[in-house]
């Protein structure tokens, strides 16, 4: 997870943070879009994916638990103080509990603050301090933030009067993401990443989508990896070497299937109470079991939670 990183306090590059965050907001204009505040918006809950031998990451929001329905982007609603304190929006902590979905654009300003300048904006130990600390509203700029574009895209993300913050649509239109100088930071292994996934696509990989091809969202693999100190390809490559060729095929089409699944997070947000998709995958990937509860309540929310249970596999 991001968390990992931010733990590491691992100096990453302008542009994996930048992909990392483009990410992020893409996923949260998602979720807003479709009338949902995540409200737990936080490192661990933000997962980092690496399909295997692709060396990209892809960003993927978790934990949908406190999830809150509103009638709409900027629809007011009363809102409790749920998720994690350092993360939660000034309106939650101090506020009369109307809020919006912008609790979640700062919630993530405080995750994208954390990967570039390695600590908190605002630091306090006990939810009283930080209620006094947030009624100063002044926000540091640390030294290790050297970007004035991503500094003024913080400020937007942070901005402790929720009705002139950012929202999620309003950050991806920013500079930051916009300008000259976020192509520039684009590595060449981000490009070339994007590029064999274009290739990878062009003779029908359906598990790749628009969002892995355009290079403005690659997250380089061999910086997270080194970031982290773990490679997810180590502990899946002598699995796949287990597998005879046919049999590799069969799974490779199973997995472009979930993987498709997975990547529809970017484009519809399909959510199904009490449905649960189970794909246990032995050591000897022989035997597939697939469950489906046949009544699936209609509610207001639906929730479809997919479990991937890979026994003897490892992920982040």
């Amino acid at each position: 997870s991001v968390d990992h990183i931010i733990k590491q306090k691992a100096v990453l590059s302008g542009g994996t943070i930048r992909a990392i965050s483009k990410q992020l907001f893409e996923g949260l204009h998602l979720i807003h879009s479709k009338g949902l505040v995540h409200r737990d918006i936080k490192g661990e809950n933000i997962m980092l994916h690496c399909p295997f031998g692709s060396n990209r990451f892809v960003v993927k929001i978790a934990d949908f638990g406190l999830v809150k329905v509103s009638g709409g982007v900027q629809q007011t609603m009363l809102m409790s103080s749920k998720g994690t304190p350092l993360n939660m929006a000034p309106e939650l902590v101090n506020g009369d509990g109307k809020a919006d979905a912008k609790v979640d654009v700062w919630s993530a300003g405080v995750v994208v603050f954390q990967l570039a300048g390695h600590e908190y904006p605002i630091k306090a130990n006990s939810l009283q301090d930080l209620s006094k600390l947030m009624q100063l509203k002044t926000i540091t700029r640390p030294a290790s933030i050297q970007d004035d574009l991503l500094w003024d895209l913080l400020l937007h993300l942070l901005d402790f009067d929720r009705k002139t913050r950012f929202s999620a649509e309003q950050a991806l239109q920013h500079p930051y993401f916009t300008s000259f100088q976020a192509l520039n930071d684009i590595s060449d292994e981000a490009r070339s990443i994007a590029a064999s996934a274009l290739q990878a696509q062009q003779v029908g990989d359906r598990s790749v989508t628009a969002y892995d091809t355009d290079v403005t969202y690659t997250v380089s693999g061999t910086e997270i990896k080194k970031a982290i100190n773990y490679n997810p390809d180590v502990d899946l490559q002598p699995i796949y070497n287990q597998i005879p060729e046919y049999q590799q095929r069969l799974l490779s089409n199973q997995h472009n299937h979930i993987h498709k699944l997975h990547h529809q997070s970017f484009q519809q947000l399909l959510l199904f109470e009490s449905c649960v998709l189970k794909l246990e995958i032995r050591k000897n990937f022989s035997n597939f079991v697939f469950w489906q509860t046949q009544d699936v309540p209609t509610n207001s929310v639906q929730i479809w939670r997919v479990l991937v249970t890979c026994t003897g596999g490892a992920g982040l």
